[in-house]
């Protein structure tokens, strides 16, 4: 195997990891969102942004069985 072909699977293997983990880290980030929006108090901007960048994740509470997990895993990290 050459340095070329390694450097291939290497940045391959990355990729593949990001793609995987991307989505995660989307799903768990609405908590310490939720965090900094109830911290930083009333700010229609920011709320605003939230509900555009998380619009993906509040379609699938709302139409999806993920309802109860997700609502959870928000009391939890509004309860902080």
């Amino acid at each position: 195997m050459d340095s070329q072909t390694g450097r291939w699977r290497s940045a391959t293997a990355i990729a593949l990891v990001m793609a995987l983990l991307l989505p995660i880290f989307y799903v768990l980030s609405i908590g310490p969102a939720v965090y900094v929006l109830k911290a930083t108090g009333p700010n229609r901007e920011l709320e605003e942004a939230a509900e555009v960048f998380y619009f993906p994740l509040s379609f699938l509470h709302q139409t999806t069985p993920l309802r109860e997990p997700i609502e959870a895993y928000v009391e939890f990290w509004e309860d902080l």
